[in-house]
């Protein structure tokens, strides 16, 4: 008996590829093991996301 299925708002269908050193991805790898990470994707995921809502959140504060 395998996992329930996720609904479709949580399915990630869509791929971003980014290319990188290998000095950039030796320090992403070793970050990525110094702080847990569940691997290159969640790491590189929560990254972009973290900072897409900090940029978002510094312009909605400059409007106001």
């Amino acid at each position: 008996m395998g996992r329930p299925p996720k609904k479709d708002s949580q399915k990630r269908r869509n791929r971003m590829v980014l290319l990188f050193t290998d000095g950039e991805l030796d320090l992403i790898k070793d970050h990525i093991e110094a702080y847990g990470y569940d691997g290159q994707n969640d790491f590189g995921r929560k990254a972009i996301l973290e900072k897409v809502v900090s940029i978002k959140r510094s312009i909605n504060t400059q409007e106001d």
